[in-house]
């Protein structure tokens, strides 16, 4: 479920922000950072679902959340 809520999130953004979003101002566009930080966030959380419960997912899913709560933190 925090998979699927992680690609929600960053799926919308796409959709509703992609005129926003371009390599032009390379990391110091902050909306890139924003685009970047939330999908490697997305990656982490789905990283850690799917290797649990068999491995140590605590640190994908925290490292995951971390980057999502920075990257919308970045823009606001």
């Amino acid at each position: 479920m925090s998979t699927l809520l992680a690609a929600g999130a960053v799926g919308t953004g796409f959709i509703y922000h992609w005129e926003d979003i371009g390599g032009e101002g390379g990391l110091s566009d902050p909306d890139n950072m924003h685009t970047l930080l939330a999908a490697l966030g997305a990656l982490g959380i789905a990283i850690s679902t799917a290797t649990a419960p068999d491995s140590s997912h605590a640190s994908t899913g925290m490292l995951g959340l971390t980057a999502m709560l920075i990257g919308v933190k970045y823009t606001w």
